[in-house]
């Protein structure tokens, strides 16, 4: 009996197995779809990426010269904001010796030898600043014969100095000169010559 029952059981498996067989030998594996690229596929599309990869190069590269380039304005308008206005005469040459010094950079081959009024109208024509007005005529007149009772008030060169940011910041750049930044923040200061006779033709003091 129990030969019986496992030779049924025997067969009963086989022919399970032989069903499975014959239903799964029919069955085909279906392939898998293949991922999704993120490149585009098309060359319009390509064109445009690297038309948009240019643009953000050139576009940073622009941004980096025009930095550099106007490195001197930010040494200039620091140098300027930090002038001491406690002794007047002193602050009025060293308004003039940071004016010159930016001059001569951003002017290199126009502005050497200006003083006195022609200084004071090239400012006005490179920037919309008013220099060349009583004041600015003063405050030559006064570096070239101060200090004496011509050294303007406190106020007035509080306005001088605003005058001269409001060109460093706006005046039309000529061209690049070598020149070292520090010559900013220097603290020598400019001797004028009392014995000039034209401010016009009078030459920028030496340290």
């Amino acid at each position: 009996m129990t030969i019986l029952i496992s030779t049924l059981s025997t067969a009963g498996n086989s022919a399970t197995v032989n069903a499975s067989s014959y239903v799964l030998r029919e069955l085909v594996e279906i392939p898998l779809p293949a991922s999704i690229s993120w490149w585009p596929q098309t060359i319009g599309w390509k064109i445009l990426g690297i038309c948009f990869v240019i643009s953000v190069l050139y576009g940073s590269y622009r941004t980096t010269v025009h930095w550099w380039h106007n490195r001197y304005r930010r040494e200039a308008l620091d140098a300027l904001t930090h002038v001491n206005l406690i002794q007047p005469y002193a602050a009025l040459v060293e308004l003039l010796r940071i004016t010159k010094i930016t001059l001569n950079y951003a002017f290199p081959t126009q502005t050497a030898s200006l003083i006195g009024t022609p200084l004071l109208t090239f400012l006005d024509a490179t920037a919309p600043t008013q220099l060349n007005t009583s004041l600015g005529i003063r405050w030559q007149h006064a570096l070239l014969h101060a200090p004496d009772d011509t050294v303007l008030s406190h106020e007035e060169i509080q306005q001088l100095q605003q005058q001269l940011i409001l060109w460093v910041k706006h005046h039309r750049r000529q061209s690049t000169a070598p020149i070292s930044c520090s010559d900013l923040k220097s603290t020598s200061s400019l001797k004028s010559n009392p014995n000039s006779e034209s401010m016009t033709n009078k030459e920028l003091p030496h340290d």
